[in-house]
Order: C-alpha cells, then sequence, then structure tokens
C-alpha cells in the first residue's frame, strides 16, 4: 500500500491535529471549523486591536487575512502594539502571522479607499478596527453593496474609561448597520477624510488605551467574527453591539433597530464585470460597456471612491489642466520643472465621454489614472437604475 503523502495531506494532517480540539467547541462545531478554514476576513487597521485581531485569527486556523494599513509603527506604540519602528504596521504583522502558520496572511500598506472592490467581494466578513469615524459611510456602503457583514471594534480612546465594544453593521443583509441611527448632521461631521493617499499619519488624536483592553476588545471581537463565519451563535453578534466596562464592571448588550429610513439606504449592488484590469481598460471601454448596457451614449462615469482631479499647481505659481485620482502621478511644471500638486478644488465626481475627450484621458489606461486593481466604476444614465461596473 502506497503510504506516500500528497502535495495536500502533509497540511491536512497537520491541521487535524492542529485544530482537533477546537472542532470540539460550541463555536466551531457541527462543521463550524471547517467553514472558518474556508473563510477571508479583511480587516481595516494594523494597530491596537487590528493587529492582535489578526494573529489570533490566524492562529485559529481562517482560510486567509487581508489586512490594510498605510501606516507606520512608531516608538509611542510600542507600549501597546507590536512591530518595530519606522517600519510599516502591516509589515511586521504579515512577518508575526507568517511565524505561526505561513500563507495565510495578506498585507496592504495604503488607505483601505485605494482597495479596489474585486478584493473585498472574496471576502466573508468586514471588520473595521481603524475606529475613524470618518470611515464609517464609506464602509458601510461597501458592507451593505456587497451583502458582507461587517463588525466595529473599538476602545475609548480618550485614557478616562477602561471601555470597548463590538458592534455588527449588516444592513445589506437585512439587519441593522451602524449608520441606522445617523443623523445628516452626524455624517456632515465625520465624512470628510484626512488624505493619505500615500502613506503617512493623519493628525488626529492618538488612541489613549493600554494593551488589556486591546486584547480584550480584539478577542471580543475574533469570537463574534467566528461566530458570524461558522453560523454558531450566529444571533448573539447580528443587531448586537456588546459593549465591555472595565471602569464599572459592566457587560452591555444593546440591540441596535434597523431603521427603514436609514441614510444609507441598506442597498445592495448588482455588479457587471468587465473582462479587463486597470492596466488594460480605459474610460473609452468603459463606456462602450455602459452604453451596451443602457442603450444610449448619454453616460456619466464615475470611479468609486475616486474622484479625478482636473487641475494640478505648482508652488511657482502655474496652473494647468491635467486629469488624476489623488494617486495618480503629477504632472511635471512646464517652467520650473518640478512635480506639481492636485488641486483637490478642481475634483469631479463624475465625467462623460466628452470632457474624458477635452482632458485628453479617453484612452489612458486606468492604471496611470490612479485607479485600483479591481476598481468599481458606477455608470449613470438618465431615468435608468444605476450599473456598476467591476474590473479584473
Amino acid at each position: 500500500m502506497d503510504c506516500s503523502l500528497t502535495e495536500n495531506e502533509p497540511q491536512q494532517a497537520d491541521d487535524k491535529l492542529r485544530f482537533g480540539r477546537l472542532s470540539q467547541t460550541r463555536t466551531f462545531g457541527d462543521g463550524g471549523l471547517r467553514s472558518w478554514s474556508q473563510a477571508v476576513i479583511a480587516i481595516i487597521g494594523a494597530g491596537l486591536i487590528g493587529g492582535r485581531l489578526a494573529f489570533e485569527a490566524v492562529l485559529s486556523g481562517v482560510g486567509e487575512v487581508l489586512v490594510w494599513d498605510f501606516d507606520r509603527t512608531e516608538v509611542e506604540n510600542l507600549g501597546n502594539q507590536f512591530g518595530q519602528p519606522t517600519v510599516p504596521k502591516v509589515t511586521s504583522l504579515v512577518e508575526r502571522c507568517n511565524g505561526v502558520r505561513l500563507g495565510h496572511i495578506r498585507g496592504f500598506c495604503e488607505d483601505i479607499r485605494h482597495a479596489g472592490i474585486r478584493v473585498l467581494t472574496g471576502c466573508d466578513l468586514l471588520v473595521d478596527c481603524s475606529d475613524d469615524p470618518r470611515l464609517a459611510w464609506s464602509l458601510t456602503q461597501i458592507s451593505n453593496g456587497l451583502n458582507k457583514p461587517m463588525l466595529r471594534p473599538a476602545v475609548d480612546g480618550s485614557g478616562e474609561l477602561e471601555l470597548g465594544r463590538v458592534l455588527c453593521s449588516s444592513g445589506g443583509a437585512g439587519g441593522a448597520c451602524q449608520l441606522c441611527t445617523f443623523s445628516l448632521d452626524d455624517l456632515k461631521r465625520h465624512h470628510q477624510r484626512m488624505h493619505c493617499p500615500n502613506g503617512g499619519r493623519d493628525d488626529g488624536a492618538p488612541t489613549l488605551a493600554g494593551g488589556p483592553m486591546g486584547a480584550t476588545i480584539s478577542s471580543l471581537a475574533l469570537l463574534q467574527a467566528q461566530r458570524l463565519v461558522t453560523g454558531n451563535d450566529r444571533e448573539l453578534v447580528v443587531d448586537r453591539e456588546i459593549i465591555v466596562d472595565f471602569s464599572h464592571f459592566q457587560l452591555l448588550d444593546i440591540r441596535l433597530e434597523r431603521s427603514e429610513r436609514c441614510l444609507s439606504g441598506h442597498r445592495s449592488w448588482e455588479l457587471a464585470d468587465v473582462d479587463a484590469t486597470v492596466g488594460e481598460a480605459t474610460l473609452a471601454d468603459l463606456f462602450d460597456v455602459a452604453r451596451g448596457e443602457f442603450g444610449t451614449t448619454d453616460v456619466t462615469l464615475a470611479g468609486y471612491q475616486h474622484s479625478l482631479n482636473v487641475q494640478a499647481a505648482c508652488t511657482c505659481g502655474n496652473v494647468r489642466i491635467a486629469a488624476g485620482t489623488e494617486w495618480a502621478k503629477t504632472p511635471v511644471c512646464n517652467d520650473c520643472r518640478n512635480p506639481m500638486q492636485w488641486l483637490a478644488e478642481t475634483q469631479i465626481d463624475r465625467i462623460n465621454q466628452e470632457s474624458a475627450a477635452e482632458l485628453r484621458v479617453l484612452n489612458t489606461p486606468l492604471a496611470e489614472l490612479g485607479y485600483p486593481d479591481g476598481a468599481m466604476f458606477s455608470a449613470r444614465s438618465p431615468g435608468k437604475p444605476v450599473r456598476r461596473l467591476l474590473l479584473r
């Protein structure tokens, strides 16, 4: 009898030994461990909570973790986070996770706003560990649009309380989303976000919280994530916000009510695949696809979370017409030959074919305009439902 192992059998044998006891737990029983071992989790933020959550998720046998964070570790982070000074947080995190289970994590040292929607369609769960209220709108849109549940763990960053919470937002799947209680004034306060297309920190106040609270909330978030993925005790997650108050030794379970008047609209996206990458496709190609969808040339396109700048300025005072997103390479000044800067006040959210031709970008590869791999574009035509075009 041939007792040699096939290519996959050593890993399968190792996993059976490593995770055998986990399969007997309440969370991973009834085939739950198999579901978890095939799941892909997207984590936004690799700091106090996100770094611990990602590591424990990999350790517990998750299929894959994808992590986004544009920040680098600073000396001030080392009292409550793992990492090396000046090194991107995701780089240190990937190295640490690969030390316990190789190949189950991918890190992206970039703003989540610059992640293509395509990569998120393959995720089973989103986890916003950024603790940035200014991301609430866009991440809720994505969660609802893709019908992916989202967890939002956070700690009190004031330094005054030992307090944290984990909230589940699932508006696109029939539950409540985190915007159900938001007013228009709330969105106005939090909608604008600091620029960080090329990395670097924003100027917000640092989170003042210790490692124990980070460990507590990341552990609670991991348990809630596992319940969502495995389906075991899922009712303890959906439409709930769990608050852990160590300052007063309380655990609060708050029921979230779905609002049919929610500002997000709980809208799900219908995606139309475009068989091209941003390196291959142009705006002209997308206008052709949109014309086929709508049967008319009266079409506008909008790259999701990627407005187009249409002017650039130089410190020498020269201003010129040019087009590109915040992530596009800026033009060189014709006078002093220095790199120019995009004029944010000239941004446009939508463009038609005539304007693209006037800006001379109609046939420019989308990658050169700063669109990410797997970008999504919204195509609109008067009186017709929006069509969302998704590139490879």
